[in-house]
C-alpha cells in the first residue's frame, strides 16, 4: 500500500487509522526532492477537489414480492434500479449513486450510507431490502457485512410512489432527518429480532416512534404531563399520525387501542428493561395468528392481554410513514446528513501513543 492508493480502496480499519500516522516525509523533504527536477517535465495533478466523485453501485434483494410496476425509483442522488425478476426468485435491484465526499474529507462509508437509503425504502415499501454486494470506483467490495431481515409489517397494495416518499424523507430538515434516519433503523432492527426475541423487538419498535416523539418542535414538553411524559409522547405520536387508526381497534374501539399501545410500553417495554418481565410469547404469536390485535390470558394466576408483535409493527410503520407524510420539507436534498451518518457508524478515531 502507497500513499497513491485511493482511500476508497483501504480497507475500513486502515483508512481511519491512517491519518493518525506520521508522514513518511517532511514537507521540506518532499519541496527539496523536486529541487533538480524541471517543472514542465512534472505532470498537472488535479486538485483533490477537482477529483470526480467515484461511482457508487450497490446490488440488494428482497426475498418478498414487490410491485413490478416500478421499474425505478429515483430520489436526489440515488437511483434503484430494479432488475428483471427471475421466476420464483427473490426481486434484485442495483441502488446507485456518486460518492466526492471521499475527497472532500478524506473518508466516506457508502456501504453504510446504502444501507441507510434501503432501510428507509424498507420502511415505506414494506419489503425488506438487504444488502448483497457492491462496488465502489470500478472495485469490487469484499467481505460484505449481512443482515439478514424478515419483515413482517404491513405490505402495501397497489402503486407506491416511492420516489416521492424518499425524496420526501431527503427533504426533512436536519434534526428530523437525523431522528428518521434512527428510527427507520431501530425498526428494521426491531423487525430482525423478532425472529428470535419478541422482547427485545418490542423495545426496539418502540425505540422507533420515540425517535421521532421526542423532538421537541412536533410534540413540546410544556403541552405534556410532567410524571407521563415519556408515555404521553408515545401515545400521543400514534395518535397523531397513525392514519386510519381505526384498522387496529379491537372490540373495545380508540380506548382499547391506547391501552394496547400503553400495554406495549409499559410491560413490554419498560417491564423489561427495569424489572425483567418477559414477554408472553406465545400469546403474542396466538394473537398474530388469530389476527387480532390482542389476546387475554393468565400468568401467575393473573389476567393480563398481550398485543400481538405483528400488530404492533404495523402500528409503528403506518405512524412513521404518517409523520413523513405530515412534516414540513426543505427545497434542496439533506444527503450530507445521511452521509455523515453513515461515515460515523465507520469511523473510529484512535488516541495517540
Amino acid at each position: 500500500m502507497t500513499d497513491d492508493t485511493p482511500v476508497s480502496r483501504i480497507p475500513r480499519f486502515v483508512k481511519h487509522i491512517r491519518a493518525w500516522l506520521p508522514k513518511r516525509r517532511t514537507d521540506n523533504q518532499r519541496e527539496n526532492s523536486h529541487d533538480n527536477v524541471d517543472s514542465s517535465q512534472i505532470p498537472n495533478t488535479p486538485a483533490a477537489t477537482e477529483k470526480p466523485p467515484l461511482a457508487v453501485e450497490v446490488r440488494c434483494r428482497s426475498e418478498h414480492d414487490f410491485n413490478r410496476t416500478t421499474t425505478r425509483i429515483n430520489a436526489g442522488p440515488y437511483s434503484l434500479a430494479l432488475l428483471p425478476k427471475m421466476s420464483g426468485g427473490p426481486t434484485e435491484g442495483v441502488l446507485s449513486f456518486e460518492d466526492a465526499r471521499i475527497h472532500e474529507h478524506g473518508f466516506s462509508n457508502p456501504e453504510e450510507e446504502a444501507r441507510i437509503i434501503l432501510d428507509i425504502i424498507s420502511l415505506l415499501s414494506g419489503t425488506t431490502w438487504t444488502v448483497t454486494g457492491g462496488r465502489v470506483g470500478g472495485v469490487d467490495w469484499l467481505g460484505i457485512r449481512k443482515r439478514v431481515l424478515d419483515l413482517e409489517g404491513e405490505r402495501l397494495a397497489g402503486d407506491i410512489d416511492l420516489t416521492r416518499k424518499v425524496t420526501n424523507a431527503l427533504r426533512l430538515d436536519k434534526e428530523t432527518l437525523q431522528q428518521f434516519i434512527r428510527a427507520t433503523h431501530a425498526f428494521t432492527l426491531g423487525i430482525q429480532a423478532g425472529a428470535t426475541d419478541l422482547a427485545l423487538s418490542y423495545l426496539l419498535l418502540v425505540t422507533s416512534v420515540e425517535c421521532l416523539s421526542s423532538l421537541e418542535s412536533y410534540i413540546p414538553n410544556s403541552e405534556l404531563n410532567r410524571d407521563n411524559k415519556s408515555v404521553e409522547r408515545y401515545v400521543r405520536f400514534i395518535r397523531e399520525f397513525c392514519s386510519t387508526p381505526e384498522e387496529f381497534y379491537d372490540e373495545k374501539g380508540e380506548e382499547g387501542f391506547i391501552q394496547n399501545l400503553k400495554t406495549v410500553y409499559y410491560r413490554h417495554r419498560s417491564g423489561f428493561v427495569h424489572s425483567g418481565k418477559e414477554v408472553p410469547s406465545a400469546a403474542s404469536s396466538t394473537a398474530d395468528d388469530l389476527g387480532i390485535p390482542s389476546i387475554t390470558h393468565y400468568v401467575g394466576g393473573k389476567q393480563i392481554t398481550t398485543p400481538g408483535l405483528m400488530w404492533f409493527s404495523r402500528v409503528v410503520r403506518r405512524s412513521v410513514v404518517g409523520f413523513l407524510e405530515q412534516s414540513p420539507k426543505r427545497s434542496e436534498s439533506g444527503r450530507d446528513v445521511l452521509q455523515e451518518v453513515a461515515a460515523r457508524r465507520g469511523m473510529i478515531s484512535l488516541p495517540m501513543a
